[in-house]
């Protein structure tokens, strides 16, 4: 397993992942459609990760240790039971696609204002219900999806609107 970039494990009913060897090369884990309730603690070997696909599963936190993904480029945490935007998120500088679609977050993500070279944001069909960190606060930010949430586009500043790099 250790010379492998890529693995997926999508669809498996998986509700724990064993623990993995060492895996330098590994960059990208889809581990969506499955039936974890926690992040599995093996995951926590895998330094040079890229790619997190944990979309479709019944968590309902982040841990900690996630903030030690440095070299994280996309998260998924789409259809999950999230009812918040994990703190630890705001460490993960490199992230450039943060997907928390289709949870329970009632608040929007105010920590990612760090994340300045986050380029999609998808909070969409949650229960936000008040806008969240000012856009221009992410300067390379081209989508943001905010659709079927409870909150109206008259709530939204008009920095929201006026996003110089937002399509």
């Amino acid at each position: 397993m250790t010379q492998y970039k890529i693995v997926r494990l999508n669809g498996a009913a998986l509700t724990a992942l064993p623990r993995l060897p060492e895996c330098n090369k590994l960059v990208e884990i889809d581990l969506s459609c499955n039936l974890f309730r926690a992040f599995p603690q093996a995951l926590q070997s895998l330094p040079h990760l890229q790619i997190l696909n944990f979309g479709h599963n019944n968590i309902q936190s982040v841990p900690k240790w996630i903030e030690d993904f440095k070299k994280l480029l996309v998260l998924i945490l789409s259809h999950n039971q999230l009812k918040e935007v994990p703190e630890h998120i705001r460490a993960l500088k490199t992230l450039k696609t943060l997907d928390l679609s289709y949870n329970q977050i009632e608040v929007g993500p105010n920590n990612i204002g760090d994340l300045k070279d986050l380029e999609k944001l998808n909070v969409s069909d949650n229960r936000i219900k008040t806008p969240f960190v000012d856009p221009s606060n992410l300067p390379r930010l081209k989508k943001l999806m905010l659709h079927h949430n409870d909150v109206q586009l008259t709530d939204l500043p008009i920095t929201y609107l006026m996003h110089p790099s937002l399509e």
